[in-house]
């Protein structure tokens, strides 16, 4: 009997299978981080109030980071997070050591750093974490950058 499968179910068990096999291995593709984007709880505009202080960690070391930060901008939101609020965030760095391979770090952040994070909030503790891996923190696309008025545009 043959097994018919939607779209949805196909695409959904392949990024499961490539993202199992791929986060043992190496980098994963970028279908999988946009998936986990896309279904991340939370999505915000944040301003790093604190960060931690970054100290050196010996290769094959996964480092623990909180930052606290401020609510500029909400997405959407399932927490019910609003402007203004101050959060805190659970994030993780893999130090990799020679010939090692594996999915993306988050950027590290620094104090007043403004970027789009994809969080979930955590189960235990309180807080929030990162949803999208390597690419949970962005910078934010919607802040314009100043265009300078070129000689076409003069005409």
């Amino acid at each position: 009997m043959l097994l018919r499968l939607n779209e949805g179910m196909k695409t959904f068990l392949t990024t499961l299978a490539l993202g199992l096999f791929f986060t043992a291995q190496a980098e994963l593709p970028p279908f999988v981080y946009e998936e986990m984007k896309r279904n991340a709880e939370n999505v915000v505009v944040v301003q790093i109030l604190k960060a931690p202080k970054a100290a050196p960690k010996s290769a094959g070391k996964r480092e623990q980071l909180t930052y606290e930060a401020k609510v500029l901008r909400v997405i959407r939101s399932k927490s019910d997070l609003k402007p203004n609020g101050t959060i805190s965030i659970q994030s993780s760095y893999y130090k990799f050591g020679p010939g090692e391979v594996g999915p993306s770090n988050p950027k590290k952040l620094k104090k007043n750093d403004v970027v789009r994070a994809y969080l979930n909030k955590r189960k235990k503790g309180g807080g929030f974490q990162i949803a999208a891996g390597g690419h949970s923190f962005e910078k934010d696309p919607a802040k314009p950058e100043k265009k300078t008025p070129s000689v076409k545009d003069a005409k």
